[in-house]
């Protein structure tokens, strides 16, 4: 029975913990970053803020993804990979390439989903994850554990990957994916640490959701971000409310976090790369009282296109709002740049003939995309470019059976680039092949420049030129083959075929080594493993018939041991050796 409650306790992540009113003043600090669940309220999660050593009621899952929202602190993908992933939270479903590693967790986090290994080293991304090595190349991840340090107990928002969330867990200093709301809910709650009413009241407290500890005065204030491009973030008397990320437009009412007096709220818009845009808006009492934007988000950016300023804040400013009424604003903006010439040459894109979806991504930031059968027309993306070269990638994905795409580059009236293959809903590309489900079919980048056509690259690798098939057969009583010392095929009992096998994909370049072997238990034994290269069998080698008269004129003098065991080094030429491991 105490081993069942022990077990009870650390699955819940629940542990109490209670503090003399003497340590009272260092109990937020103590606590900065951690959950903490009330055990006398029905464990009740809260959030102390690492930045103003606050705590923040998690309430319902809703809510819990406000706060995330609200608290999130911006990070770039480089930084991000600096510090160690929790396992927890990146096996689930859908896992399309079947690596342990789920689609989600990978979009984000910027292996390849369809790929089980990532960087193509012979390792899959979940061993290397596991291990703390890349997925991404060769070596160890690079990790920063003071950097890690530095980042303890916050919530980091993506920037680079439409916001999203991670919470860096202050007692391992791993990174967690928060994920969708409910995810992100049993994750916090997973982390939590079980605390006092007593404890709790000694933290200062604000809230978001419906679980106040300041009321409200008597004016209503609600806040906007829109226009956003990449991350627009508000603090209210000095407390990030909410942030918001590329394209999307959000109204909060911020009535709860203010109070009598004078108010700041601190509004920034962060860019990553390319072009940037802007909008921030305040009303009180229904009635905007401050309200500035500049740019369109996915069509022009601020400042006439402005493409100089990366990885920074390209708009930081202070609003304070006053008891009379009167708005203050403070802070700096970029200047107007002079406004470029008008462009002498238009460009214009298209993109038709799909099966089953298509889209292209203009110098990482502008998206147009298509379904089965849908020509978008000519496309005017003179605006969109700026000077030197420009990248345009061109991607079509494929659900089931046959596939086809068709893209085109217009420099004027002239076609610069036209690559298309197939007839959407008539024929597909390569005779109608159909053996390409859920996967890119095309994957190319075009760089333009002023001068026209600069480069075609094509980011799918090629299926290698040949593949290799393995088989057991005839065997008795039991037979297996590793790859490599690391995969292991096709474990064959008394009297099975595997027939052959596809190992291409586990091969690498250079020699690769093959161990075949059968295990006799008792009385005769046989064995049999062929390979192939394309069509031809390249190595064959057998013994007896499984069934009817055993190797060795139905020698049965070997039992509980193995019968044969060779290793074979095989490379692109074919079989370059056989060794025989047994002494007979």
């Amino acid at each position: 029975m105490k081993r069942f409650i022990t077990a009870s306790v650390l699955t819940l992540g629940l542990f109490f913990v209670s503090f003399h009113p003497a340590q009272a003043a260092t109990v937020a600090s103590n606590l900065s970053g951690r959950i903490l669940l009330q055990v006398q309220d029905k464990g009740q999660a809260w959030y102390v803020n690492p930045a103003n050593k606050m705590a923040y009621y998690m309430g319902r899952p809703t809510d819990a993804s406000e706060l995330i929202k609200r608290l999130g602190t911006g990070i770039t993908d480089y930084d991000l990979r600096k510090i160690p992933v929790a396992p927890m939270n990146y096996y689930g479903t859908p896992d399309a390439d079947r690596d342990g590693i789920s689609d989600a967790f990978e979009q984000v986090y910027g292996t390849d989903m369809n790929n089980p290994d990532t960087d193509y080293d012979g390792y899959p991304d979940v061993v290397e994850l596991n291990n703390g090595y890349s997925p991404f190349g060769a070596g160890t991840q690079s990790y920063d554990m003071a950097f890690a340090k530095s980042q303890k107990g916050k919530i980091l928002i993506q920037v680079q990957r439409g916001g999203a969330a991670w919470y860096v867990n202050p007692t391992n200093l791993k990174a967690y994916y928060l994920g969708k709301p409910q995810d992100a809910f049993n994750v916090m709650r997973a982390l939590g640490l079980g605390v006092s009413n007593e404890t709790l009241a000694q933290i200062p407290g604000t809230y978001i959701g419906n679980y106040p500890y300041y009321t409200a005065t008597a004016d209503r204030y609600s806040l906007r971000i829109f226009n956003t491009d990449n991350v627009g973030t508000a603090d209210v008397n000095g407390v990030r409310t909410f942030s918001n990320s590329y394209g999307t437009d959000r109204i909060e009412d911020i009535t709860n976090v203010m109070h009598s007096g004078s108010n700041t709220i601190h509004f920034k818009m962060y860019n990553d790369t390319g072009s940037y845009t802007w909008g921030f808006e305040v009303k009180k009492n229904g009635r905007v009282i401050f309200s500035e934007s500049a740019g369109t988000v996915g069509q022009v950016g601020a400042n006439y296109n402005d493409l100089t300023k990366t990885y920074q804040d390209v708009y930081d400013k202070m609003v304070t709002l006053s008891d009379s009424g009167a708005v203050t604003v403070t802070g700096y903006q970029a200047p107007t740049p002079t406004p470029p010439p008008p462009p002498t040459t238009r460009w214009y894109m298209r993109v038709y003939n799909a099966d089953d979806k298509e889209s292209a991504v203009i110098n990482n930031q502008y998206t147009y995309t298509t379904t089965f059968g849908q020509d978008a027309g000519y496309t005017d993306i003179t605006n969109l470019l700026h000077s030197g070269n420009n990248t345009i990638d061109f991607k079509t994905w494929n659900e089931v059976g046959a596939y086809a795409w068709g893209f085109q580059i217009l420099k004027d009236n002239t076609v610069v680039f036209d690559e298309h293959e197939g007839t959407a809903g008539t024929m597909g590309a390569y005779s109608n092949d159909g053996s390409k489900p859920n996967q890119f079919v095309y994957n190319k980048t075009v760089t333009i420049n002023q001068s026209g056509l600069v480069s075609v690259r094509n980011n799918i690798v090629p299926t290698p030129p040949t593949r290799w098939y393995i088989r057991e057969y005839n065997g008795d009583d039991k037979q297996t083959m590793v790859i490599n010392n690391q995969y292991s095929y096709a474990t064959t009992t008394f009297g099975q075929d595997s027939g052959f096998i596809d190992i291409t994909d586990r091969l690498h370049a250079g020699n690769n080594t093959l161990d075949f072997k059968t295990w006799n238990d008792q009385g005769g034994y046989t064995w049999g493993f062929q390979i192939r290269k394309n069509n031809t069998v390249v190595f064959d080698e057998n013994a007896g018939v499984a069934g009817i008269v055993g190797a060795y004129n139905n020698d049965a003098s070997r039992s509980n041991q193995y019968i044969y065991n060779k290793t074979l080094t095989l490379n692109e030429a074919g079989v370059a050796s056989v060794h025989n491991n047994l002494s007979f």
